[in-house]
């Protein structure tokens, strides 16, 4: 036993082990061996490794270009930098501007076949929980050497490339690709460059020591200056979101963005969460974003020219069709109409414009559709993959969500090992040495596979935190004798249960009517199949109705809206033990009291129907 359900640290345990993610501490040979390396020992004066000028020496020296990072506010692994320059239009040119995208340069520290490097393989990526960061390298690089930490000498992996004002890359130029050593000159958070964007935060506010609009630490080190940065900023946002606009415009194909919430918490002394809220993504969220997928693209571009059939690409293939059928059909059912057409077959495209011709829409109920569908979309979706080319036809390389021919990962080495073996890949394309590859094309693929099955682990970790997080927020709030309150959407029916969807948090549970409500009855109307079509034929249209009795005898699955012979629930009515009746269909509002509750030994939570 791990101790009690309700606490942090047994619930964080177990939840790490039934992910495999329970990586525990560094082997000591694996950090003896870091140290050999980098020749750390305690005669060094200074105690602290610095880049061998022979090195510096092998680099396209980068220190003196205004180089910045943008992450969240508590990020330690600062992965990817960026650069800005403009070039003014001349008589042999238009105006356009240089974007550097500077990668840390994490294959230099972590060799092949060495201790290290089977540690960091095996662990696969970085695990996010809401209160620690399991890393996949020793902190001494995850967080110091190889984190691009503003004002110290850095090596990076760098992708630099040549935009026109409208995002497009100018016409005929080619990506530079090279090992480069730079030192970046502020560490800026998301939202300290939005309020920059915003006109909120100026130049000025740099200069007063005591100015809190913009914090010391994330201030510009001489000699580059805050109205420099501020500008770049500035010029970074008007190409890159530009990029995004023509990016998602379904004349040119468009690409697909789904909207989801991610849950933020603040944390207590005690170390319990306090509070809560949705995780903002702003608009410099969206610029930075637009750089990394555009240089994933570009590394992607440079492995199928040179490595071939050896390219590490990732993909999610498009959505299952009889997914999407089935939610077509739901829909339709639930009276929604075929706001999504009737072929399953969709473009990212036409998918997006769906979505935002709803979001955009005057309707009354469009922004519930919108969310309802954002939500249920989720469901026939596939899960993006790592792969090699060989594996697949030319063809299936498309990463359908963002409408690219091929894609990879490249700008996040510290935290994901695919982007590790990107980074030795592109290195063998550039030096010529991918034809004596080490590894094979079957090697490859086995490390993508094991790379996939670590990332969906990670991610469902990552997911079960904030739920832990969440229900002991729930489990304090009830034990104040002040129990959650919110409103909830009903996403799926089935015939004695139903998924609602609470509204502030994104977050789903199943409620079974009978056991979480102590309803009386439950009548289920049936629609959609051929047995019903009988039925109706029969009762002159009349939809079938079953009661609680009817629906235990017959019914022999309950979920995803289906009922087996009777095809799908179009709506339950509930009767409250006070006599109410809810009649519940996709899409409809209710308010709830959230509580918690304690399952096979887990901290859960369960909602009660709020009377009015």
């Amino acid at each position: 036993r791990l101790g009690e359900a309700g606490e942090i640290g047994p619930e964080t345990e177990a939840l790490l082990i039934e992910n495999n993610c329970d990586h525990g501490e560094f082997p000591e040979g694996t950090l003896k061996e870091l140290d050999d390396f980098l020749m750390l020992d305690e005669e060094r004066e200074d105690g602290e490794w610095k880049i061998p000028s022979e090195e510096i020496g092998k680099r396209r020296d980068m220190r003196n270009t205004r180089i910045f990072t943008i992450d969240p506010a508590t990020a330690k692994d600062l992965d990817d930098a960026l650069h800005i320059r403009h070039i003014p239009a001349s008589k042999n040119s238009v105006e356009q501007y240089e974007i550097g995208v500077h990668i840390a340069d994490v294959s230099y520290f972590v060799r092949p076949d060495t201790a290290l490097d089977k540690e960091a393989r095996r662990r696969a990526t970085t695990v996010y929980l809401v209160q620690q960061v399991i890393p996949m390298l020793p902190p001494l690089l995850s967080e110091q050497l190889c984190s691009l930490n503003p004002g110290v000498d850095r090596l990076a992996y760098s992708c630099i490339w040549r935009m026109l004002p409208n995002g497009e890359l100018v016409p005929g130029s080619s990506p530079w690709f090279g090992r480069t050593v730079i030192r970046s000159c502020a560490k800026l958070d998301y939202g300290l460059a939005q309020d920059i964007l915003d006109g909120k935060v100026t130049a000025e506010d740099a200069l007063g020591k005591e100015n809190p609009n913009w914090p010391v630490k994330r201030r510009p080190i001489s000699p580059f200056k805050a109205k420099d940065v501020c500008r770049d900023i500035k010029l970074l946002a008007a190409v890159g979101l530009a990029r995004r606009k023509s990016r998602y415009d379904p004349r040119t194909g468009g690409a697909l963005a789904m909207k989801s919430i991610k849950l933020s918490f603040t944390l207590g002394e005690d170390g319990n969460p306090s509070g809560m809220r949705e995780y903002p993504i702003r608009n410099t969220n969206r610029l930075v974003e637009e750089y990394m997928l555009l240089a994933n693209y570009l590394v992607a571009q440079q492995l199928i020219l040179k490595g071939k059939e050896k390219a590490f690409l990732r993909r999610p293939p498009p959505p299952n069709p009889r997914g999407m059928e089935k939610l077509i059909k739901r829909l339709q059912v639930a009276g929604k109409g075929n706001i999504l057409g009737s072929s399953p077959i969709f473009s990212a495209g036409s998918l997006h414009e769906t979505l935002e011709s709803i979001r955009l829409s005057s309707e009354e109920d469009a922004s519930d559709l919108y969310l309802l569908l954002n939500t249920l979309l989720s469901e026939p979706m596939t899960s993006a993959l790592y792969f090699v080319a060989s594996e697949c036809k030319k063809f299936e390389w498309k990463h359908w969500a963002l409408n690219m021919p091929y894609y990879t990962h490249f700008t996040s080495p510290i935290r994901r090992y695919a982007d590790v073996c990107v980074h030795r890949l592109l290195t063998a394309t550039l030096d010529g040495s991918i034809k004596d590859y080490p590894e094979s094309e079957e090697e490859l693929s086995e490390i993508a596979k094991h790379c996939n099955e670590k990332k969906e682990a990670a991610k469902m970790a990552g997911f079960q935190s904030d739920n832990v997080f969440f229900c002991i927020y729930v489990k304090a709030m009830a034990e104040k004798g002040n129990p959650l309150c919110t409103e909830a959407m009903v996403l799926d029916l089935g015939a004695e249960s139903f998924t609602l969807l609470l509204l502030r948090f994104g977050i789903d549970c199943r409620v079974h009517a009978v056991k979480d409500w102590h309803a009386k009855g439950v009548a289920a109307n049936f629609a959609g199949s051929f047995s019903q079509a009988k039925e109706e034929k029969k009762s002159k249209g009349k939809p079938r109705k079953n009661t609680l009795n009817e629906v235990k005898s017959k019914d022999k699955k309950d979920s995803k809206g289906e009922s087996k012979g009777n095809g799908l629930v179009s709506n339950i009515v509930i009767t409250l033990p006070g006599g109410k009746k809810l009649d519940l269909r996709l899409g409809v509002h209710v308010q709830v009291f959230v509580k918690p509750a304690s399952r096979n030994g887990r901290i859960s939570f369960f909602t009660e129907y709020k009377d009015d």
